[in-house]
């Protein structure tokens, strides 16, 4: 039979109720160690990445050369009277570098009158003619000459049309460089806008070192004062000067430094203390799905109260650095009419559109690439052009012992080059 509590037991229904009476911390709704331990993670990948410093997609291919080459094979094959017209003067051996005025400019020789001078130049002062000389023109005959000349010229006029293509390109190449990428992510992290490793300051990371707690953790959108991932981290990992909690962020992540929250000063330590726990980490390539799958963790982790975006945990739907309240950072407005996500931070954003441009460099680059590709092809096409002739010619004397077959064939040259004979597409 179950005993009845009575005088013997006052003293244990007395401990019960002093330890009740004297608990510094409610028994549940209150904002405990490690609750921010997850958020507190993705903000650390953010922060490494940051210290790592990586570099950006690059473009390893390059078609100048090859494009170089073939504009002196063309301007080799090409007559006399057009290679005269971009000789300024013969016995200086200098060129016109623009289209002189004495030239009727067609449409769009200003646009190519500097690769054609160029490669003009290049052949009479015979700079690097080794692959030229290879391939014997002197020993074609005019029908085989005529061939090639053909040939050449519709392969150069393909090849320009890519350049064309690939000089439209440059803008979007230029996105997303080392320098933009090393900057973008320590002012996202740290709130300074420089390469390499900087010094964490509450004044970098927060718009004001001058503010409170709530102040700086919990603002509208458009009034964002913690502009950094390391103030974020700050807001989550307090160690507030009354309820002397250091864990929040986890074991790994404790504090010593505490922070005056209801103080309009920020200290350092807030924010240095926290850098210190992450280390700059090997530095590869960044690509944009790497840095959106780490934007992608921080948006699973927004928890949305009313109508604020919150990263962290409040019990109460707000940001007081106290764990009867909320111990995050919020965008108070973030979640009104929208779903939030990690863009909905200041810092957000600002990886974001380093992502977005990551994205776009990327996708230039592999066009880019492609483009190269074609044009090395028509280079290599237009340099074999004189094998078949070679060939036919070393089983006739002359022109006119070459097969019935030809005929037609000169015809269809003879049209090729009246057609090319037009001044736009001459070179």
């Amino acid at each position: 039979m179950q005993k009845k509590l009575g005088a013997g037991n006052t003293t244990g229904v007395t401990a019960v109720v002093l330890l009740l009476l004297t608990s510094t911390k409610p028994i549940a709704g209150a904002v405990a160690a490690g609750d921010n331990a997850a958020a507190f993670e993705v903000l650390c990948d953010l922060i490494s990445l940051a210290k790592s410093q990586p570099a950006g997609p690059k473009l390893e291919s390059d078609s100048t050369s090859a494009y170089e080459e073939l504009l002196k094979l063309n301007s080799t094959l090409s007559p006399k009277e057009w290679t005269d017209k971009f000789v300024d003067n013969a016995n200086a051996k200098t060129y016109h570098q623009a289209v002189p005025p004495k030239i009727t400019d067609p449409g769009n020789w200003k646009e190519l009158w500097p690769d054609w001078v160029k490669a003009v130049e290049a052949v009479a002062k015979e700079e690097n003619m080794d692959e030229i000389k290879k391939m014997n023109l002197a020993n074609l005959n005019p029908r085989q000459l005529e061939t090639t000349t053909v040939t050449v010229r519709q392969l150069a006029e393909e090849a320009r049309e890519l350049r064309k293509e690939r000089a439209g390109l440059a803008g979007d190449l230029k996105l997303a460089d080392d320098d933009t990428i090393r900057k973008q992510l320590n002012k996202a992290a740290f709130g300074d806008e420089n390469t390499g490793q900087v010094t964490p300051a509450a004044a970098k990371v927060f718009s004001s070192a001058s503010q409170t707690y709530t102040a700086a953790c919990s603002t509208t959108g458009a009034a964002q004062k913690a502009t950094a991932v390391l103030a974020a981290a700050a807001c989550l990992c307090v160690k507030d000067h009354t309820d002397n909690e250091a864990q929040y962020c986890g074991k790994s992540a404790k504090l010593t430094a505490t922070w005056t929250t209801a103080s309009a000063t920020i200290p350092d330590t807030a924010v240095t203390e926290p850098a210190a726990f992450w280390k700059a980490k090997a530095a590869p390539t960044l690509t944009s799905g790497s840095l959106q799958s780490k934007l992608e963790a921080v948006t699973r982790l927004i928890r949305v109260s009313t109508n604020a975006a919150i990263l962290g945990t409040s019990e109460t739907g707000t940001c007081t650095g106290k764990d009867t309240a909320g111990v995050c950072v919020s965008v108070t407005d973030g979640a009104q009419g929208k779903s939030p996500d990690a863009s909905t931070f200041t810092w957000g954003a600002t990886l974001k559109t380093l992502a977005d441009n990551l994205r776009k460099k990327e996708e230039t680059v592999k066009k880019a690439k492609q483009l190269d590709e074609k044009i090395q092809q028509l280079k290599a096409r237009a340099f074999k052009t004189t094998i078949h002739t070679n060939i036919v010619k070393a089983g006739t004397a002359d022109a006119k012992d070459q097969p019935a077959q030809d005929a037609s064939q000169t015809s269809h040259v003879k049209a090729d080059c009246k057609k090319h004979n037009n001044s736009k597409t001459k070179f």
